[in-house]
């Protein structure tokens, strides 16, 4: 379907939904890992220095995939962008909770942050909003309920 078709009110909704939730689990992914720190220092016997980087990879991947697919993703159609993306995203996540080692959560977390900020974003005001609303609704109510994880 062409961008300029007029979508139903339906059909709409649930592309605001979608985006909605795909924006939230984003948030959740690169939030999680605070509340999580002082567990993940102790189960890997990483430093504080250490775990920033496992912070810090996330964020810096996903600033330089974005800045690179700024050239190219909008020839790509949305649908299909968006589906290819979310599904690195969350074999990357999985490969997060799965790592054995240092080394390898280092290396899926910057491999989640790559696959993150790459997808195209629409132009429509009300889609934007729907998004920048879903990363408050993240940071309110999906970390504090992470908060308290288990020694």
């Amino acid at each position: 379907m062409s961008a300029t078709h007029a979508q139903t009110p339906a059909r709409e909704r649930a592309i605001l939904l979608t985006l909605a939730v795909v924006q939230f689990t984003h948030v959740m992914d690169f939030m999680i890992m605070m509340p999580l720190g002082s567990h993940l220092m102790r189960v890997f016997s990483i430093t504080p220095a250490q775990f920033s980087y496992l912070v810090a990879a996330y964020g810096l991947t996903a600033a330089v995939s974005g800045f690179g697919a700024g050239f190219f993703i909008d020839r790509i159609e949305r649908k299909r962008a968006l589906l290819t993306l979310y599904t690195g995203f969350g074999l990357a996540t999985l490969a997060c909770g799965l790592a054995p080692t240092y080394g390898t959560l280092l290396v899926a977390r910057a491999a989640a942050g790559a696959w993150r900020w790459s997808a195209p974003r629409s132009r429509s005001p009300r889609s934007s909003a729907c998004r920048s609303g879903s990363t408050s609704r993240a940071a309110m109510n999906g970390t504090p309920r992470f908060s308290f994880s288990p020694p």
